[in-house]
């Protein structure tokens, strides 16, 4: 089922793909330990052509802590998603949230997108 899921989500355009769907994905892979490189190298690109009004808090927290979980540090993914976290207006963003997007940001040693020295 999951390479059959792969296979799909890699024939939909970029655009087709919401903030939600692409937390919920790559989440899902994760969880089953189903890191599937082409479809997680596909992901990456796909967030970083969406705007970022595509992603609220809880998608930011979901996108940065599966490439976290999958120990894929993408330095363009992370880099893009810190620029789209510091647009969210702080309101917006529970503590839930905050900390799960802290935690991958930890985990993937980076600061503010940049890997830490």
């Amino acid at each position: 089922l999951f390479d059959r899921m792969s296979a799909a989500a890699l024939c939909n355009p970029p655009s087709s793909f919401s903030g939600q769907a692409i937390g919920v994905i790559v989440n899902a892979y994760v969880r089953k330990g189903k890191v599937d490189d082409q479809l997680f190298t596909f992901i990456s690109k796909t967030v970083q052509s969406l705007p970022p009004h595509a992603f609220d808090a809880q998608n930011i927290a979901l996108v940065t802590n599966a490439f976290a979980k999958a120990e894929i540090f993408d330095e363009g993914l992370f880099s893009y998603m810190a620029k789209v976290a510091l647009e969210v207006p702080v309101r917006e963003s529970d503590s839930q949230n905050v900390a799960v997007i802290i935690n991958a940001y930890a985990k993937a040693d980076m600061l503010e997108g940049e890997p830490a020295t």
